[in-house]
């Protein structure tokens, strides 16, 4: 038990640190050419990766797609400080429940999703 309390303490350490080093929110999507693909967002204006409300720009790259692109703008700094907050709770409830108790799906799931974070096989 206290293993995955471990896990889920330490991705959830590096989420955070993570969110902390990485630029705030919102992101956005755009492919180079300054659109975003997408028309219901071709409103967003951009200079230098910082849109003028405030966001930040995750381009499409040749390594990306536009689809890969916002995948990663839809991940920003607050759902990893949402997820962290998750994996702490998740944590707290094991210990809480004492060596004793059975880890439940969630909690097995809440793991797995640790160990990714981690890089870790799940």
């Amino acid at each position: 038990m206290s293993t995955h309390i471990d896990t889920l303490r330490r991705a959830a350490t590096k989420l955070r640190d993570m969110a902390d080093a990485a630029a705030p929110g919102p992101w956005h999507a755009l492919l180079c050419d300054g659109s975003t693909g997408d028309p219901s967002l071709d409103h967003v204006p951009h200079a230098s990766g910082v849109t003028s409300e405030g966001g930040f720009v995750v381009c499409d790259e040749v390594m990306l797609t536009v689809t890969d692109a916002t995948l990663i703008a839809a991940m920003g700094p607050g759902v990893a400080l949402a997820l962290a907050g998750h994996l702490d709770d998740t944590a707290t409830g094991i210990e809480r429940r004492g060596v004793t108790a059975r880890i439940t799906a969630a909690e097995m799931s809440a793991t797995a999703v640790a160990r990714r974070v981690l890089g870790e096989a799940s």
